[in-house]
């Protein structure tokens, strides 16, 4: 059990980290975007390799912070009944729906995308549009691997919620003599 904790919180420091990281690339694209607005406005100048460096920023924003925002909650749910549950019924909530909903669509999102990704980068695919960013298939690659990171955080997110379940059911278990 305590080897399932730590795989957990390893995990958990690592999706931290990648949030971090993708917090400074907001402050990136805001200063991007801010700039081409400037430019277009004072000077009548136009870039679309800047244009296209911020629609990435934007994508990669999303596709990296998936599992950072499943980590810390901040994911969409319908919370009708849910805040009046035990933590136990919550526990098993989030434990089925993991398993039902999460970790399907997870690995749908990684392996539906990963031909597509790998076709992209044989074939270094670039911008449609002259003067366009040259490297879309690095983006593409993002798809499996997003889909790959919000399957990890579900499996510890899932361990998590059962090592609480049996912690929970030991404790309501009447010792016997």
């Amino acid at each position: 059990m305590h080897t399932l904790t730590t795989l957990c919180a390893s995990w958990d420091k690592i999706n931290r980290i990648i949030g971090g990281c993708t917090a400074a690339l907001v402050l990136l694209m805001v200063l991007l975007q801010s700039g081409i607005v400037l430019a277009r406005s004072a000077f009548n100048f136009g870039n679309l390799a800047s244009q296209d460096a911020v629609l990435y920023m934007h994508a990669a924003l999303i596709m990296l912070c998936l599992s950072w925002a499943f980590l810390h909650d901040g994911h969409v749910r319908v919370d009708v009944f849910y805040h009046r549950f035990s933590p136990l019924r919550r526990a098993w909530i989030n434990c089925l729906g993991n398993v039902l909903f999460l970790l399907p669509f997870a690995a749908f999102l990684c392996f539906s995308s990963w031909d597509y990704a790998i076709e992209s980068w044989q074939n270094r695919e670039a911008s449609g549009d002259a003067g366009g960013l040259d490297r879309i298939y690095w983006l593409k690659a993002l798809l499996p691997i997003s889909g790959g990171l919000l399957f990890i955080q579900g499996l510890s997110d899932t361990a998590r919620q059962l090592l609480f379940i049996s912690v929970i059911a030991d404790e309501d278990t009447p010792e016997t003599c």
